[in-house]
């Protein structure tokens, strides 16, 4: 399970070949000013046939350390929010090198 809601909701799912693991690395990057949750290890789980997914004991656990990191940075968010004001917008520079 990849949880990046950044990018798209469908970036949430259970990969079934490992050519799949590019769209992960595409909803890994971090260029969109978001805190971005890290685990102890890919944030994957891996399966070739329906429900075998759940028998990734492994991917399981990192899905779970992931969650709680998450739910940690949220609250944490929230207890701040009001003495850690988010940083100020900037407007994004874009530069082209066609010419």
């Amino acid at each position: 399970m990849i949880i990046c809601p950044a990018f798209s909701p469908d970036c949430t799912t259970a990969k079934h070949l490992p050519s799949e693991t590019l769209r992960i690395d595409l909803c890994n990057l971090t260029c969109s000013e978001m805190i971005v949750t890290t685990v102890n290890y890919w944030n994957i789980i891996h399966s070739r046939t329906p429900g075998e997914a759940e028998q990734d004991l492994e991917g399981a656990q990192i899905m779970s350390v992931l969650g709680n990191t998450m739910a940690w940075l949220l609250k944490m968010r929230e207890q701040t929010k009001d003495t850690l004001p988010a940083p100020a917008a900037v407007k994004k520079v874009m530069t082209s090198f066609i010419r």
